[in-house]
């Protein structure tokens, strides 16, 4: 019982957990779609796969409930052993050398200054592109014409946006912001 729990959640899932969490949907039920529909291909391919080895088996005569779930457990010993192989091989050279590389002081100072550098720019790039989209938000929020039906999560967008930002345009009418957008899409 516990080897079938351990083997349906490693392959159902898992999977569907993790596209869960990296999906940008809103709502619970549209997340959990996504996820399914994300990893459907993937149980496509494996359960075309295990069609053909079940027909194979039943054409030989060695069709039995012994031989589906050997087969079964098979597949799953082979992706196990597959994936410590190639992990267990990476890190053996991997783990050495990254130890190798921090004990070099002067080294790791300058790449730090460098990537702080380059996150300093990602970091500006990020602080505009928010404040494009702040501004997109507050004029689909603003506009008493657009009666939408993404109004939930349009609020939900504002509630997350950072106070700071939200106070640059508290002043300011929402026919300088709309113009101010319009100019930035080219419209």
């Amino acid at each position: 019982v516990i080897y079938w729990t351990v083997f349906a959640g490693c392959w159902f899932l898992l999977p569907v957990l993790q596209d869960f969490c990296d999906a940008g949907e809103f709502s619970v039920k549209n997340r959990v779609i996504k996820g399914i529909k994300v990893n459907a291909f993937i149980y496509l391919i494996v359960g075309f796969i295990g069609a053909i080895v079940l027909i194979v088996l039943a054409v030989k005569g060695d069709f039995e409930d012994t031989s589906v779930s050997g087969f079964i457990m098979a597949v799953s010993y082979c992706w196990g052993l597959g994936l410590i192989i190639i992990l267990l091989g990476y890190g053996l050279v991997q783990v050495p050398k990254a130890l190798w590389h921090a004990g070099r002081c002067s080294e790791n100072l300058r790449y730090t200054q460098f990537r702080v550098a380059q996150l300093e720019e990602k970091l500006n790039t990020a602080k505009f592109d928010l404040d494009d989209i702040v501004k997109a938000v507050l004029v689909i929020c603003k506009d008493p014409a657009a009666s939408h039906s993404y109004s939930r999560e349009t609020e939900l967008l504002i509630a997350k946006c950072p106070l700071d930002v939200l106070n640059q345009y508290e002043g300011q009418s929402l026919a300088y912001i709309r113009r101010d957008v319009m100019e930035e899409i080219g419209g």
